[in-house]
């Protein structure tokens, strides 16, 4: 089985679709590995969610707001983890939007790391299992 990916050492678009074959060699499988790890330590600050905006009707009668099409206030903006929801203040905005980036990059870089040590761990074996053949071992 060849492993295809967009970029031979690790993730570089949110895709997981492949353009690049991978050999299956185990000096490859390290280098790959290798060039993992070390973007892990690139990794910045980050924070899971995902970044909204969002748009508020007031309580006022008159108000704009009340008029029908009009979106309402806002954009007011908000972090919506598992549990929580958190406002973002319009001048951080950025800064936790790059926050979020970096967390979806670690859980991509992690899931590429494990299938590489995977895949590298069957090499491996594969290898010892060979070699045990030609030395007439079981």
């Amino acid at each position: 089985m060849v492993i295809t990916h967009p970029c031979p050492y690790c993730f570089s678009g949110k895709d997981r679709e492949p353009s690049v074959p991978i050999p299956k060699s185990i000096r490859a499988l390290e280098e790959r590995r290798d060039h993992i790890r070390s973007a892990l330590t690139a990794i910045g600050d980050l924070r899971p969610g995902s970044l909204r905006h969002r748009y508020q009707k007031c309580g006022k009668p008159n108000c704009r707001c009340k008029q029908a099409g009009h979106p309402g206030h806002g954009p007011y903006f908000v972090l919506l983890c598992k549990k929580t929801t958190r406002s973002i203040p319009a001048a951080r905005v950025d800064e936790t939007r790059a926050q979020v980036d970096e967390c979806q990059r670690l859980r991509r870089l992690t899931g590429e790391l494990i299938e590489v040590s995977e895949q590298l761990c069957d090499a491996r074996l594969q290898t010892a299992a060979a070699a045990s053949r030609r030395l007439g071992g079981a």
